[in-house]
């Protein structure tokens, strides 16, 4: 095998940064450095007597009422508080979305 069909090896890492993670994604094109900029924290809100008030993942994955994610309104599955399983229930939400999780027998028609 000759020098030109050698495969060129990889450029050289210097620090264990380098070795662990690649940067390149996070990158920006003007500073060419990592970026601090972090994806904020969801805000998990439900709503209690006409307020919204902030919770946590599990409470707000088991509440039966209003809830917000981010302050826009979220339809969608609800569990058991502290399971993965589902709550069949009923819902005070009547739209088809928060309803065709519930049994048929509490549904809001």
């Amino acid at each position: 095998m000759d020098d030109t069909t050698k495969p060129t090896p990889p450029a050289p890492r210097n620090s264990i940064w380098e070795l662990t993670w690649d940067a390149s994604p996070h990158l920006s094109s003007t500073t060419d450095s990592p970026s601090d900029t972090a994806l904020p924290s969801p805000l998990y809100e439900v709503g209690l007597h006409g307020a919204y008030a902030p919770t946590s993942l599990s409470v707000f994955e088991a509440w039966t009422g209003d809830r917000r994610l981010n302050g826009s309104p979220h339809h969608g599955p609800i569990f058991n508080l502290g399971t993965t399983v589902s709550y069949t229930g009923p819902r005070s939400c009547p739209c088809s979305t928060c309803q065709a999780t519930v049994d048929p027998q509490h549904r809001k028609d």
